[in-house]
This record gives structure tokens, C-alpha cells and sequence, in this order.
């Protein structure tokens, strides 16, 4: 069931995902009526950044219930490609400040 919630709003699309998201709420409804009923219900406001067309990253960022651990999470996800800057054993300019690194996510 997580694999299929997860897919669905993966979905680059309003109409696709709503309908994978439905299709959910009915297997779900056979033994989980009330987390049928809950999906049904926020169904609407869970798919809003979708039908505004948002980019990826943009999207899970504010589609995710808790918008500043999701912030939080890119933060630590880019951050690790920042290295300090050295050359040999010295520190470069006697100092040592973060150089960004060529590898990307």
C-alpha cells in the first residue's frame, strides 16, 4: 500500500495520480474503511500542487506534511556535495572555505 501511495504521487500528472489514488481508496476499502474514507477525503487538497504544474523538487517540498523537515532534507541532500577547499596538507589562502564539488544529486 505505501509503494502505491508513494507512486501515485509520484505521478507527473493531477488526473493520473487522482485516479491511482481512487483506485487505492477502493482496495483499501475492503479492510480499512476509515483510512478509505481519510484518503477520499483530503484527496482535493493533497493533489493542489499537482494541478499547479510545480517542478519536482518544488513539489515534493511542499506536498510533504512536514515542509520544513522536507526543506531540512534538500538542505542535507546538497550540502553533501560541499567540500572545503585544499591543497595538500595546507589549508588554500590559510583559510578554509567551502568549495562546491562538480558531482550533482
Amino acid at each position: 500500500m505505501r509503494q502505491q501511495l508513494r507512486k501515485a504521487y509520484q505521478e507527473p500528472g493531477a488526473d493520473i495520480a487522482k485516479r491511482a489514488l481512487e483506485s487505492l481508496a477502493q482496495e483499501l476499502e475492503r479492510e480499512h474503511l476509515g483510512a478509505a474514507n481519510s484518503l477520499r477525503e483530503g484527496l482535493p487538497e493533497t493533489l493542489t500542487v499537482h494541478r499547479l504544474g510545480m517542478p519536482g523538487v518544488l513539489r515534493q517540498t511542499l506536498a510533504n506534511t512536514n515542509a520544513m523537515e522536507s526543506i531540512n532534507s534538500q538542505f542535507r541532500t546538497h550540502a553533501q556535495n560541499v567540500k572545503l577547499g585544499r591543497m595538500g596538507n595546507k589549508s588554500y589562502g590559510g583559510s578554509r572555505r567551502p568549495v562546491a564539488s562538480s558531482k550533482t544529486p
